[in-house]
């Protein structure tokens, strides 16, 4: 069974963002913005619900068809980190360290008041719920029977 590291995220959040280390702290983002979009851990309803994401944290307000997948959101959301800008390269940089500031806040708030999904603590699920659920099963397959 696979086990939740509350370290997980810890190289990512004490990493000091600046103009310096920003293209190593871009790369970095990327594995914990993939676990915060494509997986149900943070999120785990409708994709529309990841709107407060793209807008609370990282200051982006996408049309409705990127919520439709989430993949093609994540991708979104990369290739904005990633670009360069061809205008204000000052005013852009300190947009980035924002977005990237925001994505560790996210993580820090979420992950210190365990307020991620039951996927990442497996054994949440306790065994009542679970026979209930077999039990329940039952039921509906001994009913055919009959």
């Amino acid at each position: 069974m696979k086990q939740y590291n509350k370290n997980k995220y810890d190289d990512f959040i004490s990493q000091n963002i600046n103009e310096v280390n920003l293209d190593e702290s871009i790369l970095a983002s990327t594995a914990p913005l993939a676990e915060i979009i494509l997986t149900k851990k943070f999120y785990s309803g409708r994709n529309s619900e990841l709107k407060d994401f793209t807008t609370n944290y990282l200051n982006e307000n996408y049309r409705d068809y990127l919520f439709d997948g989430r993949p093609m959101l994540y991708a979104r959301v990369v290739k904005d980190i990633f670009k360069d800008s061809k205008k204000d390269e000052e005013e852009f940089t300190k947009n980035k360290i924002k977005k990237l500031k925001n994505i560790q806040k996210f993580l820090k708030d979420k992950v210190n008041d365990n307020e991620i999904n039951s996927e990442i603590y497996p054994n949440s699920l306790t065994k009542k719920s679970k026979d209930n659920s077999i039990d329940g099963w039952r039921k509906i397959i001994n009913s055919r029977e009959r």
